[in-house]
């Protein structure tokens, strides 16, 4: 079948009323829930511009290509800093990439000895975490017309709606 390819980055932004997992992460960052986290880096996108990149391709995208929607890349200590200065927070601890898959590593062999499959803590999803960089969003930008806004917009606007939406909730 034909069809136009979209390979989305980590999605932030704010009415994410589940939330995500990234975006959900990102909350517990900016209100202090969060107090550790790896220091890994991740490509990123305002979930608003991957519609606006959606609707770009459907009348720009030519068919079996294939664009990145992409924005930032961006490492954790540099993401944590937008998220705690919304909300004038101290910044998590951030653990070293190596370190923490030591630790994984070890609390894997823990809970295989003691023949538990499901655990928090694990090799493959910290390499997942760290795996992805930079992506090339150029050719959306040329040929999908498509210019995405910066990422401390993005996290500005995120941690805005989240506080607003906690604050109806109490």
């Amino acid at each position: 079948m034909p069809g136009i390819a979209l390979c989305v980055a980590n999605t932030y932004g704010p009415q994410d009323y589940q939330p995500t997992p990234h975006n959900g992460q990102l909350w517990k960052i900016a209100s202090v829930e969060t107090k550790v986290a790896v220091n890994v880096g991740q490509p990123t996108v305002d979930i608003r511009d991957v519609a606006q990149a959606a609707l770009a391709a459907e009348t720009h995208g030519r068919l079996g290509e294939r664009y990145n929607i992409a924005n930032e890349f961006v490492r954790a200590d540099d993401f944590c800093s937008l998220a705690v200065a919304q909300r004038g927070q101290p910044m998590p601890k951030l653990i070293p990439y190596h370190i923490a898959y030591g630790i994984a590593w070890v609390a894997e062999r823990i809970m295989r000895l003691l023949r538990r499959r499901d655990y928090l803590v694990s090799t493959d999803a910290l390499y997942l975490s760290n795996v992805f960089r930079e992506m090339d969003h150029s050719k959306a930008r040329r040929e999908l017309n498509w210019e995405p806004r910066p990422l401390s917009e993005t996290v500005r606007d995120a941690v805005e709606w989240f506080a607003a939406r906690q604050g109806a909730a109490a």
